[in-house]
């Protein structure tokens, strides 16, 4: 059986579009199944070149497939998800990820620019296709798996010194378990949620965050002063999900505000669990524990480079900046050139309004620090 053809696209190019091209959304197909363990064994034995960059889904297509893909490119689950899925979704979702109208020319579908932010969303696309797939044959729902989740984690969590408090947040698609270490400065909080969001992802989040009140206040002052209203600022600090799941070896959703771990089969919790204990334990609970005030933030981010910080967040250097600041950091200076020459290599479509506003951000500390800035 075949499922797609690139020759059907290029035949149809008016432009002097390369004939590659017309395997595009089916170059990405095959990255993912082979991601994903659903590709034939020849395909899976070039996964670490995939992985290291070394080749890719488009060249694959067309160095083992002839530009074609065939049920026997697939293994048998990989099969039974693109017979269900691939002819109704998969074009429709390459479309929308290149920001395109679903009338779109062929010219225009596969003429568009293939950034890494298209690339990854039409790889996230897969993975909720497949994600709402595999529910068909039976997952934990969401209350289950986060006590799965907690047997285990929450005796290793609360032993570091993290008690489970009652959750502060809760919704329609998740359930919330909330830890916090607290002291006179405020309060460090680890939260495990259980989400099962249809159509969008299916899996457990981490989340890590430090409050400390008089700072927060004052993150909010210069932002207002930058970015005139607020909306999405929640805490002093946190740990990114890409440094929480650094090391893990599974699939994870890091495209978009849902950011977690996969689960797409019930086997797929106990090695999740298994690799979280020591995680949490070794590594990001001692990070949380030494956010204990201004100074302890303000040694975290003054890294060299900042990007070497386990809270390190460069779509947002607001909190870097002024708990260096207020600490008096001896590389205030360094970390006010480092940031402003990050946002200036950036084009300005890609810069984020946090970036933007740090721009008088930085000259404004400049002048409160002149005095004794290093």
């Amino acid at each position: 059986m075949k499922y797609d053809d690139a020759e059907y696209y290029f035949l149809n190019f008016e432009t002097d579009l390369p004939n590659e091209n017309g395997g595009r959304h089916m170059g990405l197909f095959l990255e993912w199944a082979i991601r994903r363990g659903l590709a034939n064994d020849e395909l899976m034995a070039e996964a670490d070149a995939l992985r290291r960059g070394q080749t890719t889904g488009l060249d694959l297509l067309f160095d083992h497939c002839d530009g074609k893909l065939f049920d026997d490119d697939l293994n048998e689950e990989g099969n039974a998800f693109a017979a269900d899925v691939y002819e109704r979704f998969h074009i429709h979702d390459f479309i929308e990820a290149m920001n395109l109208k679903p009338d779109a020319s062929v010219d225009e579908i596969f003429g568009a620019e293939l950034t890494a932010q298209r690339h990854a969303r039409v790889l996230w696309q897969l993975d909720r296709r497949y994600s709402d797939w595999r529910r068909r044959f039976g997952l934990p729902d969401k209350q289950a798996l986060l006590d799965r989740c907690l047997e285990t984690l929450q005796p290793a969590i609360e032993a570091a010194g993290f008690p489970r408090v009652e959750a502060s947040v809760w919704g329609t698609h998740e359930v919330h378990a909330t830890f916090e270490r607290r002291g006179t400065w405020g309060y460090q909080r680890l939260g495990i949620v259980a989400v099962d969001n249809p159509e969008w992802f299916y899996g457990v989040r981490v989340e890590c965050s430090v409050h400390i009140g008089g700072f927060y206040d004052l993150l909010c002052a210069e932002k207002r002063q930058d970015l005139g209203s607020i909306t999405a600022l929640q805490n002093s600090a946190e740990i990114p999900f890409a440094r929480v799941a650094e090391g893990w070896s599974g699939p994870i959703n890091d495209y978009g505000n849902d950011r977690g771990f996969w689960i797409f089969r019930e086997d797929d919790v106990a090695p999740l669990i298994a690799w979280l204990v020591p995680r949490l334990r070794d590594g990001m609970l001692p990070v949380l524990r030494d956010l204990d005030g201004v100074d302890g933030l303000a040694l975290a981010y003054g890294t060299r480079p900042m990007s070497a910080s386990p809270i390190h967040r460069s779509h947002d250097p607001y909190a870097a900046l002024l708990s260096a600041e207020q600490a008096r950091h001896p590389r205030l200076g360094a970390m006010l050139d480092e940031t402003e020459a990050a946002i200036r290599d950036l084009p300005p479509r890609r810069q984020s309004q946090d970036q933007r506003g740090a721009m008088d951000l930085i000259q404004r500390i400049r002048q409160r620090s002149k005095g004794w800035i290093g």
